[in-house]
């Protein structure tokens, strides 16, 4: 049972459960073979032969390892699947649940139970649901409640046509890898048990850890203990001298206003003295809350103490300051509303008025003052190629998008031009002035509000580039693509002639066999 074997390639002792059968290679580095093998063969564009259907075709069109191409292993898991996909659905649930998986006949129960009380109908829209493979009304189980992880709660799951099926992330999106989901969870639902801190240094924190600085602009000075409390956490720009007993504030114009023994005789009152007139200088530069406390939080990481920006309105969170100032411009985008991409019966109800809303002044303003602004440094980078040093706010959402979508380092990415997708973002602002393409829904800047604008490839087999780009609400940017007859199905909309040409299934491979 113990016995060992040594991989010739790596060259370690490991049992031999660690080795295929008549293989002196361990599974690890065979598996590390294919892989290299793999990715070698996407970066040089080099060809391989499907076995199934031979033809000859690039490595990024087959899984890692198989020998028949992507499209062949999908056609055979459809003509496996065709008849009835509630045991593959299923099977999904339950891979799906993190933790208390049931057996898979569980989950089957749940979906017959889901189409029964919804009496076959999709949560959403309403439209009968079919167990047939390939559907766009395919049933597919939606978490109503995403936060709530995992499928065994039958009150926190809906049947949805696949269509509507979305990865939103929750309304508190992650705004800094630092700030892990459980500070995220202590600040937002536990925040009594994060240890407060005063301004002193040298204080002695804990890697990893939040903190939180608070100031309490009521405190009680009839509260003894109260009191006793808070002249342990003064404020920024108060201080208390030990050897003279006197505290201290510094105002704006930097001079230093002394509050000692000739002020009042006893500690506590010349502590309230001082922040009666540290609140007349700095009162108005804080956001109070409703008990009167200014509530800062900090994560202490790499020997600092990062100070934690959090947006009331969405719970974004992050140690950028930057980040968090983009944030508020895109957030504050006008005619928004709070939400992320996951649909609900609301906003499906929604669909056809939105479609032919009147932008408010505001974002009529909003958007003119952000082209005009940019019109003539974008004419110099068209006809000039004159690098944009200073951008305005409409370049800067261009310079990300084209950034993001011209890497070249991700394997596999089929990365567009950066010049090309930045002139393309810039000239749909310009035409369709942040509305969706395939609806006219005015689009949000911020993953934190409902109909956030996302971009969609025309052809998942073409690289992004102005030809193969439409820019619609993420809500209809899902696996499972969208095409012209379902918003007519829905919501009696008809997309633009361009969108129904580029979805023609007759000659985009992508799309032709996504749905019957």
């Amino acid at each position: 049972m113990n016995d060992t074997r040594k991989c010739n390639v790596c060259g370690e002792k490991k049992f031999l459960i660690d080795f295929k059968k008549g293989r002196n290679q361990c599974k690890k580095c065979v598996k590390d073979k294919v892989k290299k093998k793999h990715e070698d063969g996407i970066k040089n564009n080099e060809p391989k032969t499907c076995k199934e259907c031979c033809i000859e075709k690039t490595f990024d069109k087959f899984q890692m390892g198989s020998l028949k191409c992507k499209e062949c292993c999908n056609k055979k898991e459809r003509e496996d699947h065709n008849d009835n996909v509630l045991d593959s659905v299923a099977a999904n649930m339950r891979t799906n649940t993190p933790k208390d998986k049931q057996p898979i006949h569980d989950y089957k129960n749940i979906l017959t139970e889901l189409l029964k009380n919804q009496e076959n109908k999709c949560f959403y829209s309403g439209v009968p649901l079919t167990v047939k493979q390939g559907c766009y009304n395919t049933i597919s189980p939606e978490r109503r409640d995403e936060s709530i992880r995992g499928y065994n709660d039958i009150n926190n799951l809906g049947a949805v046509c696949q269509l509507f099926q979305s990865g939103s992330n929750q309304v508190n999106v992650k705004g800094s890898t630092i700030i892990t989901n459980e500070m995220r969870n202590q600040i937002l639902e536990r925040p009594d048990e994060i240890p407060r801190i005063s301004n002193k240094k040298g204080q002695d924190l804990t890697d990893g850890h939040v903190y939180k600085k608070v100031i309490n602009f009521n405190i009680d000075f009839n509260n003894e203990d109260e009191v006793k409390e808070e002249m342990k956490y003064l404020p920024n720009m108060m201080s208390y001298y030990k050897t003279n007993e006197i505290y201290r504030v510094e105002n704006k114009e930097g001079e230093r206003i002394n509050f000692g023994k000739r002020k009042h005789k006893t500690k506590v009152g010349r502590f309230k003295s001082a922040m009666k007139y540290w609140k007349s200088v700095y009162q108005n530069d804080y956001e109070i809350d409703d008990d009167e406390k200014y509530i800062e939080y900090g994560v202490y990481h790499n020997n600092e103490l990062r100070i934690i920006s959090i947006s009331l309105e969405t719970n974004y969170m992050t140690t950028n300051s930057n980040m968090f100032k983009n944030h508020k411009i895109y957030n504050e985008f006008p005619d928004c509303s709070p939400g992320k991409a996951q649909w609900s019966k609301k906003k499906f109800n929604e669909v056809k008025e939105l479609s032919t809303r009147v932008d408010s002044p505001e974002r009529k303003d909003r958007i003119n003052k952000m082209i005009t602004e940019s019109i003539d440094i974008v004419d110099e980078y068209r006809n000039k190629d004159i690098k944009i040093e200073n951008h305005t706010e409409l370049t800067l959402l261009a310079h990300k998008f084209a950034l993001a979508k011209s890497n070249t380092t991700k394997l596999g990415w089929k990365s567009g031009e950066y010049k090309d997708l930045f002139l393309t973002f810039y000239d749909k602002v310009c035409k369709h002035r942040f509305r969706c393409e395939y609806t006219n829904i005015p689009m949000s800047l911020s993953g934190c509000k409902d109909w956030h604008m996302s971009y969609e490839r025309y052809n998942n087999d073409d690289k992004y580039c102005g030809t193969n780009i439409a820019f619609v609400c993420e809500e209809f940017n899902t696996p499972f693509h969208w095409m012209p007859e379902h918003f007519k199905i829905f919501w009696d909309i008809d997309v633009p002639d361009y969108v129904k040409e580029k979805l023609n299934p007759s000659f985009n491979l992508s799309r032709r066999h996504r749905f019957y």
